[in-house]
Order: C-alpha cells, then sequence, then structure tokens
C-alpha cells in the first residue's frame, strides 16, 4: 500500500496545476485524489502496485498491465463514482460503478483476472 500511496501522492504533485504537461490538462481534481486515496487503503494486500497518472481531465487513474492485450484500468471520478474498462485477449469488459467504503466486488473480480 506504501508504494501506492506514493505513486499516488506523485501524480497529485506532478499534476497540481493546470496546464501541467503543458497540452491544456486540467489540475488533479481533489475528489479524484480522495477517491483513489481511499481505493488504494481498501485494495488487498496481494493486489499488484498499479501504475497511477492523472488525465488531462484531471481524474486519477490506476492501470493494470500483464502483457499484450491484458489491461485494466480504473478512474476515478467525483460523486464516488468509478469507471473501469478491461482487456483480456479479445474479450472487453467496462462499467461505472459506485464506490463508499469497500472495493466492488466487480473490480477485485477484474483485478483477478488479469493476474
Amino acid at each position: 500500500i506504501a508504494l501506492m500511496l506514493e505513486g499516488l501522492y506523485q501524480a497529485k504533485n506532478k499534476c497540481s496545476s493546470e496546464n501541467c504537461d503543458g497540452y491544456g490538462a486540467k489540475a488533479i481534481d481533489q475528489e479524484s485524489f480522495q477517491n483513489a486515496y481511499n481505493f488504494a487503503l481498501l485494495l488487498p494486500k496481494n493486489i499488484p502496485v498499479p501504475e497511477i497518472y492523472v488525465d488531462p481531465d484531471g481524474e486519477v487513474t490506476f492501470e493494470w498491465y500483464e502483457g499484450r492485450r491484458q489491461v485494466f484500468s480504473i478512474s476515478f471520478g467525483g460523486k464516488n463514482q468509478l469507471s473501469y474498462a478491461g482487456l483480456y485477449g479479445y474479450n472487453k469488459t467496462y462499467g461505472v460503478e459506485y464506490f463508499s467504503d469497500n472495493v466492488p466486488e466487480i473490480i477485485l473480480d477484474n483485478i483477478n483476472r488479469l493476474f
């Protein structure tokens, strides 16, 4: 968890101001950051650390790769919503889930499916 939180804070520091990428990106959305932080605290310890970055719209994204055409990502929006998408070979999945005090089961299923 410590590595995940460290990556999250690095992304926050890198994207704390408008136009942080030089192409007009928004600054990190504080609600998105808080949702990602809370999510990271609730993930089981055996989940690998994802790549963490801030999208041009200011939302935080966690992304796991396990090889060619094997990826799962989560973007944390406002109002405790998270959007997810997965690619497993030629199979795809995506959706939106509400996140509050536990990680939605479908999210854990998709992360475990990847590994």
